[in-house]
C-alpha cells in the first residue's frame, strides 16, 4: 500500500515516523491558519506597541560579535591507525548568529567547538572528525538559500541547519517559508550531502522559544513567541516528508516558562556556553540514534 502526501511516497517510512507525519498535516490543515488569522487580528490592536518596543530593542539590546577562531576543525593523523583506516565523518553547520557562535568568545565554546569534541568523543578513534561552519549574523531562510548557491560543493554525512530567529521578525509568510525550506533542502541534497553514507542526516534545529527571551519585552516577546512557534510547526510538516531530514527540539524553558540562565549569553537572545554544549550533545544523541536505527534496519533487510 502507498502511502503518498503531497506528492511525496513515505511508505518506506516507520509506522511511527507516519503517524507524525500524517498528524502534523491534518493540525496544520485544521489550526494553523485560523492561528495566523487570530495572531494578525492581535497585532493590528497592539501594533503601535510592538513598533515602540521593537525599536527599543534594536536600540538597547547589546550587540555581541561572531566568536574568533577556526570555522574548520578536523581530526589529526593518529600515529598508531595506518592512513587512511580512518572513516571520514564530515559534517557541515550552516546557519544564522547562533550557527556562527554569537554569544560566546571562541569557535571553541561555540556549537562548532562543542559538536567537534562531543562527536570525537562519541565515535571514538575509528571515525576522522570535521566541521565546517558557513554561517553569518542576520541570515534569514532567503539569504541561506543565496549562501548555498555560491558555496563550493562538498559533501557532509551530517548538516545541522539552524535557521528562523530572523524570519520570525521579519514576519515571513508561512508559505513563503515553506518553500524557502525547500529549497534548502534541495541544495543540500543537490550539492552537500553524501547520500551514499550510511550516516546521511540533515538536521533542522526548531526555531527558539522567543516567547521565552528574557531581553525581549512584553507583549512583543508573545508576539514573536506566537510566530516562532507557528514557523516550527511549518517546519516540523516540511521536513517531516523530505528525505534525510530529522527535527531537533531544544528544551530551554524552565519551569516558570523562562529561558533559563546559564543556558542563554549576556545579550539574552544567544546560548552561552553551556548552551551551545547542550545542543551539541543533543545533535550527537539524533545522529547516533540514526546510526544504530540504520545499522539495525540493514541487519533486518540481511536476515
Amino acid at each position: 500500500m502507498a502511502y503518498i502526501i503531497c506528492g511525496h511516497d513515505i511508505s518506506s517510512f516507520t509506522d511511527e515516523r507516519k503517524l507524525t507525519i500524517c498528524y502534523q498535516y491534518k493540525e496544520g490543515g485544521e489550526l494553523i491558519w485560523f492561528n495566523v488569522l487570530a495572531l494578525n487580528i492581535g497585532l493590528l490592536v497592539i501594533f503601535p506597541i510592538i513598533i515602540i518596543q521593537a525599536m527599543w530593542v534594536r536600540k538597547k539590546t547589546l550587540r555581541l560579535p561572531e566568536p574568533s577562531g577556526a570555522r574548520e576543525l578536523k581530526s589529526e593523523p593518529l600515529d598508531h591507525k595506518p592512513e587512511g583506516k580512518q572513516i571520514p565523518f564530515n559534517v557541515l553547520v550552516i546557519g544564522d548568529s547562533a550557527a556562527a557562535g554569537v554569544g560566546v568568545s571562541t569557535q571553541s565554546d561555540a556549537l562548532t567547538g562543542k559538536l567537534y569534541q562531543a562527536l570525537s568523543q562519541s565515535l571514538g578513534e575509528s571515525f576522522a572528525v570535521s566541521v565546517t561552519l558557513h554561517a553569518r549574523t542576520g541570515l534569514a531562510s532567503s539569504d541561506i538559500i543565496a549562501l548555498l548557491k555560491h558555496e563550493q560543493s562538498l559533501r557532509y554525512q551530517v548538516i545541522v541547519v539552524s535557521i528562523g530567529v530572523n524570519d520570525v521578525t521579519r514576519f515571513i509568510t508561512l508559505t513563503k517559508w515553506r518553500n524557502n525550506l525547500r529549497q534548502i533542502h534541495h541544495i543540500l541534497l543537490q550539492k552537500f550531502l553524501c547520500e551514499q553514507s550510511q550516516q546521511a542526516l540533515i538536521i533542522y534545529s526548531a526555531v527558539p522559544p522567543m516567547h521565552a527571551f528574557p531581553a525581549i519585552p512584553q507583549p512583543l516577546r508573545f508576539m514573536l513567541g506566537q510566530r516562532a512557534s507557528l514557523l516550527n510547526r511549518v517546519l516540523a510538516s516540511t521536513i517531516g516528508i523530505l528525505p534525510y531530514s530529522r527535527l531537533l527540539q531544544l528544551n530551554i524553558v524552565n519551569v516558570k516558562g523562562e529561558a533559563t540562565a546559564e543556558l542563554m549569553a549576556e545579550d539574552g537572545f544567544h546560548p552561552s556556553s553551556v548552551g551551545y554544549a547542550l545542543w551539541a550533545d543533543q545533535i550527537v544523541t539524533l545522529v547516533r540514534k540514526e546510526q544504530k536505527g540504520g545499522v539495525e534496519g540493514e541487519n533486518r533487510r540481511a536476515h
